[in-house]
């Protein structure tokens, strides 16, 4: 099982004309690239993925660290989307920031996004001794 932490945003039906896969290594560390598959017909639209990814997870310590890091990657590219597209992945529609704080349960990321911490951290306690 893989230890690499990932974050995925949900599918985002867009339409791209001459489309190329985006890769993006972010602080020496987090690989951040996207996926698009064009519609089947005229009636639908394409669907959009980014995804996030980081280095190889050892312990639970970076776990947690690293859980936040994307959680705090993810936040801000949500917010950036409702400046590219006009509207974002979780935020209300006439707002950019919620003045109100935010709490998350550890590996819990912002709406809009899913991740595999539960997967990781199976197989971290797994290579526990005890």
């Amino acid at each position: 099982m893989s230890k690499v932490l990932k974050a995925t945003s949900k599918i985002l039906n867009l339409d791209f004309n001459n489309y190329e896969e985006g890769r993006l290594v972010f602080k020496n560390k987090y690989i951040i690239k996207d996926s698009y598959s064009p519609a089947i017909d005229t009636q639908s639209h394409g669907e959009y993925i980014i995804t996030l990814e980081t280095s190889e997870i050892r312990n639970e310590n970076d776990l947690l660290r690293e859980a936040s890091n994307l959680r705090a990657i993810t936040g801000v590219i949500t917010l950036l989307f409702k400046c590219v597209l006009g509207s974002a992945l979780n935020t209300p529609e006439r707002s950019m920031k919620s003045f109100t704080r935010t709490y998350y349960i550890p590996g819990e990321m912002p709406t809009g996004w899913s991740s595999n911490y539960n997967e990781v951290k199976t197989a971290l306690e797994k290579k526990k001794q005890y």
